[in-house]
């Protein structure tokens, strides 16, 4: 997994100069969402799909894509510290946080990984924009 540098260190100077730095086991609430302590955050940069979202592969069949991204992402945080960046309200959800968040060790952000796995779509910033072409020309996922 290629991760370009001007990325990473964005990332890690977010988490650097945020104003709450939180690191605690995450609890995944869904494809884009967790809770770490008492905080729910909405990974920064990504558009995952809903639990109860379906989608139609290559074969016109229907398979459970929220689920999936879901559970991927349980699977990458399972046992782990996380640190969240605290990046500010979520204007769609009161009691919700952005965050960027990082499993500790690692260096792409779990909104990141999601989008390069195919599991999650770069949202309108396009941060995540050349992860998103990648898993699309590999056919990862949601492509």
């Amino acid at each position: 997994m290629r991760i370009s540098a001007s990325l990473l260190a964005s990332a890690l100077l977010i988490l650097a100069t945020t104003g709450d730095v939180l690191a605690a086991t995450a609890i995944v609430k869904d494809g884009g969402t967790l809770q770490l302590a008492n905080n729910t955050f909405r990974l920064d940069g990504i558009d995952a799909p809903a639990v109860d979202q379906a989608c139609i592969d290559e074969h016109a069949d229907s398979w459970a894509c929220g689920v999936e991204a879901r559970d991927q992402l349980a699977k990458w945080v399972e046992g782990k510290q996380v640190r969240c960046g605290d990046l500010g309200p979520d204007p769609a959800f009161k009691k919700r946080r952005v965050g960027l968040c990082i499993v500790e060790g690692e260096t792409a952000s779990l909104g990141q990984l999601l989008v390069q796995k195919g599991l999650a779509l770069a949202d309108a910033k396009g941060k995540f924009e050349p992860d998103e072409m990648a898993a699309k020309d590999g056919r990862r996922g949601l492509w």
